[in-house]
């Protein structure tokens, strides 16, 4: 699975997208809460999305959905398909619509199945004369290389909605200095030479990057609420 993302199709954070049995809808929501963030920082866009009677999203022959995401903030996405096909040559997959670049992470494909990558449509597909149905590795799942603006989800497999997809979100974390530290972790984030607990306001005599004396209290919003060092918590 993509372990680090949200699932934000079929669940009760995007409410728009709960309605069951729903056709070709239109639907544009804020997630960034469901991060925590400030309002703006990731919004999607997903057209002609459907679900099933118990509410999940699905997609079916010649009706795919297209989802956008917006906002000030990056996104990865992972895509899962539900790991079943049903005849010889059918597809279920995924189309990258500004040239970001996916990885196929599913555990196990089975031998009956392969799987590719057609000029941005990636895709597993039943080899011809395979007879094999469900993957017994799990789902399909693809997981994008780096942030992405768009995607589009497809199958060729059935007519009828009952194959079933999931997208999750994973914001891209803040580098400011793009050392591959990212900044909640890195302990002079914009590489000025003097680290941020010093910038906020903190005493670091040991010079470890970490407020000095006992573990500080933490807000909600990442913010040192309590602790020794002569924290002011007003500029950290």
């Amino acid at each position: 699975d993509f372990i680090d993302g949200v699932l934000f199709t079929n669940s009760s954070d995007s409410s728009s997208l709960t309605v069951a049995n729903a056709r070709n809808q239109t639907v544009t929501a804020d997630i960034s809460h469901m991060w925590g963030l400030p309002t703006g920082s990731i919004i999607f866009t997903a057209t002609n999305y459907h679900t099933a009677a118990n509410n999940v999203y699905v997609v079916a022959t010649n009706d795919p959905t297209t989802f956008t995401f917006t906002g000030t903030v990056p996104v990865f996405l992972g895509v899962q398909h539900g790991g079943a096909l049903t005849h010889d040559g059918n597809q279920d997959g995924l189309v990258s619509l500004d040239g970001t670049t996916y990885t196929f992470t599913t555990n196990t494909l089975d031998s009956g199945y392969t799987t590719g990558n057609n000029n941005g449509t990636y895709f597993v597909e039943v080899v011809e004369g395979s007879g094999v149905s469900s993957n017994s590795g799990g789902r399909f799942i693809w997981e994008s290389d780096s942030p992405t603006t768009g995607v589009q989800t497809y199958t060729t497999d059935t007519a009828s909605y009952t194959n079933y997809a999931r997208i999750f979100v994973k914001p891209q974390c803040q580098d400011t200095d793009n050392d591959g530290i990212a900044d909640g972790f890195d302990v002079d984030s914009d590489n000025d030479g003097c680290n941020d607990v010093l910038e906020s306001g903190g005493t670091d005599a040991d010079d470890d990057g970490v407020l000095d004396g006992t573990l500080p209290a933490v807000g909600s919003n990442g913010r040192v609420t309590a602790g020794t060092g002569g924290y002011d918590g007003l500029s950290g």
